[in-house]
């Protein structure tokens, strides 16, 4: 069978399709990406097994038709928030079954409206299938089944930042936190201003970095299959404090993580596509708390962590579990649970179709795979 791995020349993209590549299921591998000069040297790095494709997912024919020459998708390219619905839309439409990373709050309500859409074509659409969401949301839904009755879940995310990332990449880690977060109050969806409710979380190797709600999707994706749940949000942070506080400033605070259009003279843009292009700007770049936080990113190294903390009953006494997960790649542990999930459904273990989420699958199953892949989190069990 076939994998196209969209986004394949980025870090995530090329390292999902040589895992991908090492499976004997896998006959080959489609490497596509806007940038083909990258796709290539990724392919070529796979070998005979692989190919090298140019496609803009903005096109939606001709994503469609290199769609129908797979077996399976998986999506690393974003932004999710301005391209996740239409490549599913894309997928359905191809009746190709589909992975992706997505991690944005607003495609939340229109990939749920297309569940009926991809039932209807027998396909699967796993969305949101990273490292949070993803691994997180596998852990939540691992220790849900554990407790008798779950009554309070909180993620929390820390990662390093890429040393020369994209538009893209360092807009979404400001957007994120704003300015609305989804959290679960009383039972009950509200929203929150991004950068509160702040948190100092003690991860290995790093130390104490403070974490804050962020508009991660896991509140909005557990709904329909983790019930009962009183309270849960997601917390984010990275691992240098001077960019935690700048994100929250400007997302939180100063609401430049819109999406809404801002007319300026006659030009129209969205303060989310100016702060983004801002932000890796040569102007930026000469700033001191540029030069900051690039030293201590630097001094700190790659990383990645996940914590998830469960509270609830069980056997008749107040118990929390704690799943903690480090890794010094900050880049396997977003794309290892996309590209697990994409195997067991190219070989059947995953059979699922209409679009979900991580929630929705049997954890045990996943998470042993994952641990074969040496991605396994420490559990705590505390009585309170």
């Amino acid at each position: 069978m076939r994998a196209l791995v969209l986004g394949g020349a980025g870090l995530q993209g090329s390292g999902g399709a040589r895992w991908l590549a090492k499976k004997d299921e896998i006959s080959g591998i489609i490497v596509a990406d806007i940038n083909l000069e990258g796709a290539k040297k990724v392919a070529d790095q796979i070998g005979d097994k692989a190919e090298a494709v140019r496609i803009d997912v903005a096109h939606r024919e001709s994503l469609i038709s290199l769609m129908k020459s797979a077996d399976i998708v998986v999506n690393f390219s974003g932004p999710f928030v301005k391209y996740g619905v239409d490549v599913v839309k894309a997928a359905i439409e191809a009746r190709v079954n589909y992975v992706d990373i997505m991690d944005d709050i607003e495609p939340i309500p229109d990939l749920l409206a297309l569940d009926k859409f991809a039932k209807e074509a027998g396909v699967t659409i796993l969305c949101g299938m990273g490292n949070s969401p993803g691994l997180t949301d596998l852990y939540a839904k691992y220790a849900f089944h554990k407790l008798d009755r779950t009554d309070e879940i909180q993620w929390a995310f820390m990662a390093s930042l890429p040393a020369d990332p994209s538009p893209t990449v360092q807009g979404h880690r400001i957007a994120m936190f704003g300015p609305r977060v989804p959290v679960i109050r009383n039972g009950d969806i509200t929203y929150v201003r991004g950068g509160s409710a702040r948190e100092l979380i003690d991860w290995p190797e790093v130390g104490p970095v403070t974490a804050a709600v962020c508009a991660h999707p896991e509140p909005l994706m557990m709904l329909p299959n983790i019930k009962g749940v009183r309270e849960a949000s997601v917390k984010g942070s990275f691992s240098v404090e001077e960019f935690n506080q700048l994100a929250w400033h400007l997302s939180g605070d100063l609401a430049l993580g819109s999406l809404k259009p801002l007319q300026v003279g006659e030009v129209t843009i969205t303060s989310y596509d100016f702060i983004r292009y801002f932000v890796v700007s040569d102007e930026f770049k000469q700033t001191e708390i540029y030069r900051t936080i690039l030293e201590k990113n630097q001094a700190i190294g790659e990383c990645m962590g996940v914590r998830v903390v469960a509270k609830g009953q069980k056997d008749r006494k107040r118990v929390r579990y704690v799943y903690k997960y480090f890794s010094r790649d900050r880049n396997k542990p977003i794309y290892t649970p996309a590209v697990v999930g994409a195997h067991m459904v190219a070989t059947g273990k995953i059979r699922l179709p209409g679009v979900s989420f991580p929630e929705a699958l049997d954890p045990g199953p996943v998470l042993g795979e994952l641990a074969k892949n040496g991605i396994v989190a420490e559990e705590t069990v505390e009585y309170e």
